[in-house]
């Protein structure tokens, strides 16, 4: 669903169908949400240059640490 939205920003019946299958219709609007925020905010950020924190690194999060205060 989220290659779908990114690429064309449209999701064909059948693959809607099929996150219907696994997904409730309040679950399908958060999972929307969220990638509609996602892409948004990639958008954003590569129009005003904005590089990587580094917090996802090879399918791990990575924290950065907190100040010591």
């Amino acid at each position: 669903m989220a290659d779908a939205m990114t690429l064309d920003g449209t999701v064909p019946d059948a693959l809607f169908a099929a996150v219907g299958r696994h997904f409730t219709a309040d679950q399908i609007v958060e999972l929307t949400m969220t990638i509609a925020w996602e892409n948004s905010s990639a958008r954003f950020n590569r129009a005003l240059q904005v590089s990587s924190t580094g917090l996802y690194q090879g399918g791990v999060l990575s924290w950065p640490k907190p100040p010591d205060w």
